[in-house]
């Protein structure tokens, strides 16, 4: 049972709190009609500062029901006030999504209750009512939990309002970002039906909706900040709505399954055996321009693993770098060192050294680094491509184990220094190469004289 105190707590609006704080110490003195009646003012003025918060944000519904309200006070027009208190609950619902159907059965059993503990006329002179006091007690926690605890965007604007903040290019990309900006926001605390139509929304859209990576990126941040600001409600949205999701997602759509069970742990099993054979049969056997959509995350999952490692060798340099934006994995490893080293341009070499060995730099291994420099020795499309130099400097950077590749380093180290074209561009390099290894800086020969030559 919600302790008292914390209601008060948790109720957002001041002048509401303090009518609650009313229903509180009628409860406690055993004034079960007084606190009912405390409990319906709470209500209605959470509801009516709800409005104001609205119409601040532009909604010109709620506008003109605040208008409307303030001249009936002014004329004492008694009649439009008792119908604007007696419909407040049921155009909450309707009119502004503030609460689902259900909450409004709640709170319309709260003004049942409330009418027969303020007005004698509606019982029998010698039937008082009398509410227990279990009920009154549910009737104040359910009007915290429903509304006054409650900011005041929920259902589709709620929905709508997240939607378009994962569209914006400055809504975070990953998870840990994600989850405080929207702790902050619509989702501090949410109530169950917004929980449930975001995931269930966002789960149809990654499902059946093609979205540049930028957009997919925030999508499947705010699903993961979502889990983790509901872990429960998460599991328990998913487990009941996934299979029937997935079953209806297009063949078409079959490498998004795979996507979106790859970066949500946990959810393969979640996907159906309908789902699974598809995107294992995808695998099997479909084309190359389909697959390399989602082959990265098929790396991830156990059940995918072994048929996504057989397209390794098959892969183009383009599937590659698709690969390895979805996920850096070791596997890969060798097949794009592969494409590298065969390069037979200088703008191959630029292009496959960036998007194929620069990604991989902190799982270099000493065979990766000897293979390594033997291309920059052996390779001129490599050696005097404009940025190879660069991108050298980047993958000994971030590589974690650079003082176990010495022999490799110190190839290319003396490429560096014996070739004109590479020194000039390398300078950076070979000083941090000197420091690393201990190599002997390199030095400018003297200037030949003119009378030591033979004629």
């Amino acid at each position: 049972m919600v302790d008292l105190e914390e209601l008060l707590e948790r109720t957002r609006d001041a002048q509401a709190r303090e009518h609650l704080r009313e229903a509180v110490r009628c409860y406690q003195a055993g004034s079960y009609r007084s606190a009912i009646v405390a409990t319906w003012v709470a209500v209605v003025l959470d509801l009516i500062s709800k409005f104001r918060e609205l119409e601040m944000t532009g909604n010109k519904a709620a506008g003109a029901k605040l208008e409307a309200l303030d001249k009936a006070r002014a004329s004492n027009d008694v009649e439009y006030l008792l119908r604007f208190e007696r419909d407040i609950v049921r155009n909450s619902q309707s009119e502004f999504e503030l609460l689902t159907p259900l909450e409004q059965v709640d709170l319309d059993r709260l003004f049942a209750d409330r009418n027969r503990s303020a007005h004698p006329s509606l019982l029998a002179i010698d039937e008082p009512y009398r509410p227990s006091a279990e009920l009154t007690r549910t009737h104040m926690e359910a009007s915290v939990r429903i509304l006054l605890s409650q900011p005041p965007i929920q259902g589709a604007a709620a929905v709508a309002r997240v939607f378009n903040d994962m569209k914006s290019e400055y809504f975070p990309r990953t998870v840990e970002a994600a989850t405080d900006f929207l702790r902050k926001g619509a989702l501090g605390k949410a109530k169950e039906s917004l929980i449930r139509n975001l995931i269930i929304g966002l789960t149809k859209d990654l499902l059946n909706e093609s979205r540049d990576r930028p957009e997919l990126d925030r999508q499947f941040a705010g699903l993961g900040a979502i889990r983790a600001l509901y872990p429960a409600e998460f599991k328990s949205v998913l487990g009941d709505n996934l299979e029937k999701i997935a079953s209806n997602t297009p063949d078409s759509k079959t490498a998004q399954l795979v996507n979106f069970a790859g970066r949500l742990s946990d959810v393969w099993d979640l996907l159906g055996e309908q789902a699974q054979l598809r995107a294992m049969e995808m695998l099997n056997n479909g084309q190359e321009e389909a697959v390399k959509l989602c082959i990265g995350w098929a790396l991830s999952l156990p059940a995918l693993r072994d048929a996504a490692l057989a397209w390794l060798p098959e892969l183009s340099a383009e599937s590659l770098v698709e690969l390895l934006a979805q996920r850096i994995d070791r596997d890969a490893m060798p097949y794009c060192l592969a494409k590298w080293t065969g390069s037979r341009s200088w703008r191959s070499a630029e292009e496959n050294i960036s998007a194929l060995i620069v990604p991989l730099s902190e799982l270099l291994e000493p065979v990766d680094v000897q293979s390594i420099a033997t291309a920059f020795e052996s390779n001129g499309q490599i050696r005097y491509a404009n940025e190879t130099v660069a991108h050298l400097g980047q993958i000994f950077d971030r590589s974690r184990k650079a003082n176990s590749y010495k022999p490799s380093w110190a190839a290319i180290y003396k490429v560096l220094c014996d070739d004109e074209y590479s020194r000039m561009r390398s300078e950076s390099l070979r000083e941090k190469l000197c420091l690393t290894f201990g190599f002997a800086p390199w030095v400018q020969p003297p200037p030949v004289d003119d009378a030591d030559l033979p004629f």
